[in-house]
Protein backbone atom coordinates (compact mmCIF):
# COMPACT_ATOMS: atom_id res chain seq x y z
CA UNK A 1 0.00 0.00 0.00
CA UNK A 2 1.21 3.50 -0.65
CA UNK A 3 0.34 6.46 1.52
CA UNK A 4 1.08 10.07 0.61
CA UNK A 5 1.90 12.43 3.47
CA UNK A 6 3.20 15.98 2.88
CA UNK A 7 4.10 15.15 -0.74
CA UNK A 8 6.26 12.24 0.46
CA UNK A 9 5.38 8.69 -0.39
CA UNK A 10 5.90 6.15 2.35
CA UNK A 11 5.74 2.48 1.43
CA UNK A 12 3.95 0.07 3.65
CA UNK A 13 3.42 -3.62 3.23
CA UNK A 14 0.46 -5.55 4.54
CA UNK A 15 0.85 -9.03 5.97
CA UNK A 16 -1.98 -11.39 6.82
CA UNK A 17 -1.07 -14.60 8.61
CA UNK A 18 -3.38 -17.42 9.61
CA UNK A 19 -2.44 -19.13 12.87
CA UNK A 20 -4.66 -21.39 14.95
CA UNK A 21 -7.78 -20.36 13.03
CA UNK A 22 -7.06 -16.68 13.71
CA UNK A 23 -5.99 -14.03 11.24
CA UNK A 24 -3.19 -11.70 12.27
CA UNK A 25 -2.74 -8.43 10.42
CA UNK A 26 0.60 -6.67 10.23
CA UNK A 27 1.73 -3.51 8.53
CA UNK A 28 5.43 -3.21 7.79
CA UNK A 29 7.61 -0.46 6.45
CA UNK A 30 9.54 -0.95 3.21
CA UNK A 31 12.69 -1.95 5.10
CA UNK A 32 10.91 -5.06 6.34
CA UNK A 33 9.71 -6.11 2.89
CA UNK A 34 12.88 -8.06 2.06
CA UNK A 35 12.50 -9.99 5.31
CA UNK A 36 8.86 -10.75 4.47
CA UNK A 37 9.64 -11.82 0.92
CA UNK A 38 12.33 -14.19 2.17
CA UNK A 39 9.95 -15.55 4.77
CA UNK A 40 7.10 -16.02 2.27
CA UNK A 41 9.42 -17.76 -0.19
CA UNK A 42 9.92 -20.47 2.42
CA UNK A 43 6.28 -21.46 1.95
CA UNK A 44 5.34 -22.34 -1.62
CA UNK A 45 2.08 -20.89 -2.90
CA UNK A 46 0.98 -24.26 -4.25
CA UNK A 47 1.54 -27.73 -2.94
CA UNK A 48 0.32 -29.11 -6.28
CA UNK A 49 3.54 -28.48 -8.20
CA UNK A 50 3.70 -32.24 -8.88
CA UNK A 51 0.77 -31.84 -11.28
CA UNK A 52 3.05 -29.87 -13.59
CA UNK A 53 5.46 -32.81 -13.84
CA UNK A 54 4.44 -34.99 -16.79
CA UNK A 55 5.77 -38.07 -15.02
CA UNK A 56 3.08 -37.64 -12.35
CA UNK A 57 0.36 -38.21 -14.94
CA UNK A 58 -0.90 -41.37 -16.64
CA UNK A 59 -1.23 -42.47 -20.23
CA UNK A 60 0.86 -44.13 -22.96
CA UNK A 61 4.64 -44.22 -22.60
CA UNK A 62 7.69 -45.55 -24.36
CA UNK A 63 10.85 -46.91 -22.71
CA UNK A 64 14.04 -46.95 -24.75
CA UNK A 65 16.58 -49.64 -23.85
CA UNK A 66 19.68 -47.99 -22.41
CA UNK A 67 21.99 -50.26 -24.45
CA UNK A 68 20.25 -50.93 -27.76
CA UNK A 69 17.62 -49.34 -30.04
CA UNK A 70 14.79 -51.57 -28.77
CA UNK A 71 11.73 -49.65 -27.52
CA UNK A 72 8.83 -50.78 -25.35
CA UNK A 73 5.40 -49.12 -25.50
CA UNK A 74 2.92 -49.47 -22.65
CA UNK A 75 0.09 -47.72 -20.90
CA UNK A 76 -0.70 -47.08 -17.27
CA UNK A 77 -3.56 -45.73 -15.22
CA UNK A 78 -1.06 -45.04 -12.44
CA UNK A 79 1.55 -42.33 -12.79
CA UNK A 80 4.43 -42.83 -15.21
CA UNK A 81 6.83 -42.62 -12.25
CA UNK A 82 5.08 -45.43 -10.41
CA UNK A 83 4.96 -47.67 -13.49
CA UNK A 84 8.62 -46.99 -14.29
CA UNK A 85 9.60 -47.94 -10.73
CA UNK A 86 7.66 -51.19 -11.16
CA UNK A 87 9.70 -52.03 -14.27
CA UNK A 88 12.95 -51.28 -12.42
CA UNK A 89 11.85 -53.34 -9.41
CA UNK A 90 11.19 -56.28 -11.74
CA UNK A 91 14.69 -55.96 -13.19
CA UNK A 92 16.30 -55.80 -9.74
CA UNK A 93 14.31 -58.76 -8.42
CA UNK A 94 14.78 -60.88 -11.58
CA UNK A 95 11.03 -60.74 -12.16
CA UNK A 96 9.57 -61.69 -15.51
CA UNK A 97 6.23 -59.88 -15.23
CA UNK A 98 7.43 -56.95 -17.34
CA UNK A 99 8.62 -57.08 -20.95
CA UNK A 100 11.12 -54.36 -20.08
CA UNK A 101 12.51 -56.55 -17.29
CA UNK A 102 12.53 -59.64 -19.51
CA UNK A 103 14.57 -57.81 -22.15
CA UNK A 104 17.02 -56.37 -19.60
CA UNK A 105 17.52 -59.75 -17.91
CA UNK A 106 17.75 -61.80 -21.12
CA UNK A 107 20.31 -59.48 -22.70
CA UNK A 108 22.02 -58.25 -19.49
CA UNK A 109 21.24 -54.71 -20.61
CA UNK A 110 21.04 -52.02 -17.97
CA UNK A 111 18.57 -49.24 -17.37
CA UNK A 112 18.74 -45.54 -16.79
CA UNK A 113 16.71 -42.78 -15.15
CA UNK A 114 13.16 -41.83 -16.02
CA UNK A 115 14.07 -38.61 -17.79
CA UNK A 116 16.62 -40.39 -20.01
CA UNK A 117 14.73 -43.47 -21.23
CA UNK A 118 11.03 -42.87 -20.63
CA UNK A 119 9.11 -40.80 -23.16
CA UNK A 120 5.51 -39.76 -22.58
CA UNK A 121 3.58 -40.36 -25.80
CA UNK A 122 0.04 -39.54 -24.73
CA UNK A 123 -1.52 -38.29 -21.50
CA UNK A 124 -4.93 -39.64 -20.60
CA UNK A 125 -7.01 -41.85 -18.34
CA UNK A 126 -7.48 -45.59 -18.69
CA UNK A 127 -10.08 -46.56 -21.25
CA UNK A 128 -10.68 -47.28 -24.92
CA UNK A 129 -8.98 -44.10 -26.09
CA UNK A 130 -5.81 -45.02 -24.23
CA UNK A 131 -6.01 -48.57 -25.63
CA UNK A 132 -6.22 -47.14 -29.15
CA UNK A 133 -3.23 -44.82 -28.66
CA UNK A 134 -1.21 -47.68 -27.18
CA UNK A 135 -2.02 -50.00 -30.12
CA UNK A 136 -1.11 -47.27 -32.60
CA UNK A 137 2.26 -46.59 -30.95
CA UNK A 138 2.99 -50.32 -30.62
CA UNK A 139 2.35 -50.67 -34.34
CA UNK A 140 4.61 -47.71 -35.16
CA UNK A 141 7.35 -48.95 -32.83
CA UNK A 142 7.16 -52.53 -34.11
CA UNK A 143 7.97 -51.27 -37.61
CA UNK A 144 11.12 -49.63 -36.20
CA UNK A 145 12.13 -52.57 -33.98
CA UNK A 146 12.26 -55.06 -36.88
Amino acid sequence: MEKEINNNINFFDLSIEKTHKKLQLGIYRKAAINFLINRLNQYPLSHNDDRNDKYNLSGVYQIQCANCPLKYVGQTGRTFKVRFREHIRDIKSNGQSSKVAQHALDTTHGYSTTDKILEVLYIGKKGRTLDTYERFHIYETSKLNL
